[in-house]
């Protein structure tokens, strides 16, 4: 029943992860369920794609990872990043250890205060029109592999 949605994701080019949160670090027989319904719905390779984790780690093991190039999941969803912010993508700006690579991010900004690399407050922005009419710090919309 899901084959003709997961073709279309696929051929869109959509990864489809899944996470199964656990309360306690024993794997309770709804945790083991919940892991065998979802994990055939994520990309292949579906090991790739899926994780099992603590409620507690969900902010280290996953979510903290996903902008991360250099993470299992930041690198499946930023193919061509790396460490050195290859093809302009960005990546966590406190990686930006000088200003000058900071100042090449296009997610990044440099803090003459903190002397560092922090967002830039362009990136709160989800669509073009909140970034296009913030002209106080010269956002600017992107168009990037045609979205």
């Amino acid at each position: 029943a899901l084959a003709p949605a997961t073709a279309l994701l696929t051929s869109q080019g959509v990864r489809v992860f899944g996470v199964v949160l656990r309360k306690a670090a024993v794997h309770t027989k709804l945790d083991v369920d919940a892991e065998a319904a979802l994990k055939p719905i994520t990309s292949d390779d579906h090991d790739d794609h899926f994780m099992n984790v603590l409620i507690d780690e969900m902010p280290g093991q996953v979510l903290n990872g996903i902008c991360d190039p250099n993470s299992k999941w930041g690198q499946l969803l930023m193919p061509g990043a790396s460490s050195e912010n290859q093809a302009g993508m960005h990546k966590p700006c406190p990686q930006h250890l000088v200003q000058m690579e900071c100042t090449t991010d296009p997610g990044c900004v440099w803090s003459s205060v903190g002397l560092s690399c922090v967002d830039s407050p362009c990136v709160a922005h989800c669509d073009e029109p909140k970034c296009t009419a913030d002209t106080l710090n010269h956002c600017g919309w992107k168009v990037v592999n045609g979205t």
